[in-house]
């Protein structure tokens, strides 16, 4: 049995970049159905494990563009569910959202 209640969350350093690569496509699956902050420092934290091998990526534009994605979901950690659920309840109430706009048109 996995020492960890949830393995795909943890990152060991016996993963390969191609096995780590899978589990970011399965936590970014994970999170657009259930935005939270653990998926979302989970999907941070296998980003750095992956970059942290020099020989997987070796093109520094590359390199570059996923430090960028790192932070992104660096900061969708830190923002926190207050945010996520605040957003969910805009997209949920399209009226309210009309309603605003046609007060700005007016």
């Amino acid at each position: 049995m996995s020492p960890s209640p949830y393995p795909i969350f943890s990152v060991s350093l016996n993963d390969k970049p191609e096995k780590i690569r899978i589990k970011i496509k399965l936590l970014i699956r994970l999170y657009l159905k259930d935005p939270n902050q653990l998926v979302a420092k989970s999907v941070a934290t296998h980003i750095a494990a992956m970059l942290a091998d020099p020989e997987y990526i070796k093109d520094a534009k590359q390199r570059c563009l996923f430090r960028k994605l790192e932070m992104h979901w660096r900061c969708l950690a830190w923002v926190g569910n207050d945010a996520i659920s605040q957003r969910k309840k805009q997209l949920i109430q399209p009226k309210s959202l009309s309603l605003q706009l046609e007060m700005e048109m007016n």
